[in-house]
């Protein structure tokens, strides 16, 4: 979490979260955040959802299409999805997100957005945004 310096983010949502691994990484880094994460494959959420629960986490999973989220109160936004979807994500961050809302996609970089930085991890590159 270092390329995102001393940010401390209230509300992180980890889209189409799979195993959540981002949002078990994130309730360990900000004590104080509200972590969920938003998956709409019954099978990895019910999966998940067990191995959260019994570990006691505090991450909240959502059972939903995260194209039905409102995310306009979120500060931070990680996603690792595959380029059609990230095109349909941006129009939706432009609709929803408030200005200063972090985004960092790895992998795939957003339509029309610049990155503040873009950093290579295990050979794959994470960008990181702020609207």
């Amino acid at each position: 979490m270092t390329a995102l310096g001393d940010f401390q983010p209230q509300t992180v949502y980890e889209l189409g979260c799979g195993r959540a691994l981002f949002a078990q990484r994130a309730e360990r880094h900000w004590i104080q955040a509200q972590i969920y994460g938003v998956e709409n494959s019954l099978s990895l959420f019910l999966l998940v959802g067990l191995g959260l629960k019994i570990r006691g986490s505090r991450i909240k999973l959502l059972k939903k299409d995260f194209f039905q989220v409102n995310l306009k109160d979120v500060d931070l936004i990680y996603c690792y999805l595959n380029n059609a979807t990230m095109a349909k994500l941006a129009d939706k961050l432009k609709l929803e997100c408030r200005s200063g809302t972090v985004i960092v996609s790895r992998r795939f970089s957003l339509p029309s957005y610049t990155p503040y930085q873009t950093i290579v991890v295990s050979g794959q590159k994470i960008y990181f945004y702020k609207l």
